[in-house]
């Protein structure tokens, strides 16, 4: 199985320098180097805005969140259509009545050099440190662990994918960043897919992983504005309109990809499409979670128990006596497997 992870790894990285190489013989001016050449699809730009703002930790985070305290934060969802048209119709026609190929130049228009020169310092401060946070993450969750390789291999592997997309983004371009993001959007949408579709065959069905009633350690729905729990909808809902409205309105990786297309109708476009792929990997990836948080029990289940580190020895030793009993386990909180263990024990 090694072989094969590497094979997929070593071939996307080809196909992304490929797609680097390809548009950098296309770009001919500065717009066409960073706007697209302010006539780029809609589609492409929305996958690769959504793919912006998405990390590896979302991604990988979202079922977790589902397994451990239910589907609360997924009401966050709830806010996209108020972002839409705060952001899609009174935010993005100013922006495209605007001839700038940054968000930057906007500040020294009207404030001087200076604070455009501070603003843009803040953002690349920002924007390392998140990008440093995503490339730990990505190396230490998942490909390290993947290809069963020791942790020390962690910063080597920082530095590869590092490298690999300053080479693809500074030789292609926007365009090649965007086409890029939305080949990454569509893996990351088909392996939600795919990973559902795993589940609910191995289980025998959709409705051998839904739930028949509310688990007991998931968060009571709280639909107000309730400060002492953990998600409140009411201030989940202002928090969520006022990230992706300040996001989208003056975020560089926003703004330019707004600016790269035809006009403000186009842009809408773009929003649009961000959102509804948004949408619809976070339910996938949530009902991924549903699937693995069930209380049944089947014989083609594995077992992951989600909680602290400092019992891992002794509930390994224990969940192997359980399947040497002929009771095979899955993925689980701390809470669940205790309940396990008790009707085991009966």
């Amino acid at each position: 199985m090694k072989i094969l992870d590497w094979m997929v790894l070593s071939g996307f990285a080809v196909l992304m320098l490929a797609v680097g190489v390809f548009y950098s013989r296309q770009n001919k001016t500065a717009d066409d180097y960073l706007l697209g050449g302010r006539r780029m699809s809609p589609i492409a730009l929305g996958l690769s805005l959504f793919a912006t703002l998405v990390s590896t930790l979302s991604y990988l985070g979202n079922p977790g969140e589902m397994i451990a305290h239910g589907p609360m934060l997924f009401t966050q969802l709830a806010a996209h259509p108020l972002v839409f048209v705060i952001v899609g119709y009174g935010l993005i026609p100013l922006l495209m009545r605007q001839r700038v190929t940054s968000a930057y130049e906007l500040l020294e228009s009207r404030l001087g050099m200076s604070i455009r020169m501070a603003g843009a310092g803040v953002f690349l401060l920002l924007r390392l440190g998140w990008m440093a946070t995503i490339l730990f993450a990505t190396s230490s969750v998942v490909i390290v662990p993947l290809l069963g390789q020791d942790p020390h291999w962690i910063p080597w592997w920082c530095v590869i994918l590092g490298v690999i997309t300053a080479l693809y983004t500074s030789s292609g371009g926007l365009k090649a960043v965007v086409m890029t993001d939305a080949i990454q959007s569509v893996t990351m949408l088909a392996g939600a897919v795919l990973t559902l579709g795993v589940i609910t065959v191995t289980m025998g069905g959709v409705e051998a992983w839904w739930p028949t009633e509310w688990p007991g350690h998931w968060q009571e729905p709280s639909w107000g504005f309730d400060p002492d729990v953990r998600v409140s909808f009411g201030i989940l809902m202002v928090s969520t309109t006022l990230w992706y409205v300040c996001t989208n309105g003056s975020d560089q990786m926003s703004i330019q990809r707004f600016l790269s297309t035809r006009d403000s109708s186009a842009a809408r476009q773009t929003l649009f499409v961000a959102q509804v792929t948004d949408g619809s990997v976070s339910l996938l990836l949530g009902l991924t979670g549903i699937g693995n948080v069930h209380p049944r029990i089947t014989n083609s289940t594995t077992i992951l128990v989600v909680g602290s580190e400092n019992a891992g020895e002794s509930k390994i030793r224990t969940a192997r006596d359980l399947v040497a009993r002929g009771r095979p386990l899955r993925i689980m909180t701390d809470a669940q497997f205790r309940s396990l263990l008790e009707s085991a024990r009966e």
